[in-house]
């Protein structure tokens, strides 16, 4: 459990990409306003996740593999349901692009910490550290880059 711990510590770094946050309008879609306004809570669920993975990280040492797991599996879920939030809104076409890249990221997002669950599961240190490091390195860096590129335009635009 000592190994699967310590292999979690690199979720970390994603935890703090998750939570950092980093255009004009067009004729068709929402206006750029109004897209704010529905992206701003979706876009604080995405911090909160982060900020979750983070506390969860902090405190796997005291807790069983199995508690992890269900940690994790939570987080997943989350996950899912924030991409699944960020699909169904109505997008401005200047948007299009990021908020399908920003979904896609979180799914993958998802997808790794449901393979941290299933590795703590196992009690299977390797998988998780593959997992952890997926979603420190590859995953996050995608939902920032996505996030900064929305904030940027939405910026922009006010």
């Amino acid at each position: 459990m000592r190994r699967l711990a310590l292999a979690l510590v690199a979720v970390l770094v994603a935890a703090s990409a998750l939570s950092a946050c980093g255009g004009s309008n067009t004729s068709t879609g929402p206006s750029i306003s109004d897209y704010q306004k529905s992206f701003a809570p979706i876009d604080q669920r995405i911090k909160d996740i982060g900020n979750s993975v983070g506390d969860a990280v902090v405190n796997a040492k005291s807790k069983s593999n199995t508690e992890l797991a269900n940690e994790f599996a939570g987080l997943s879920a989350q996950a899912k349901s924030v991409a699944a939030s960020l699909t169904a809104l109505d997008v401005p076409d200047s948007l299009k692009t990021q908020q399908a890249a920003l979904a896609s990221a979180l799914g993958d997002a998802s997808r790794s910490l449901q393979s941290i669950s299933a590795a703590a599961s196992a009690g299977n240190a390797k998988a998780a550290a593959a997992a952890t490091l997926k979603l420190g390195a590859v995953d996050s860096a995608k939902i920032k880059k996505a996030r900064e590129a929305i904030e940027k335009q939405i910026s922009a635009a006010s």
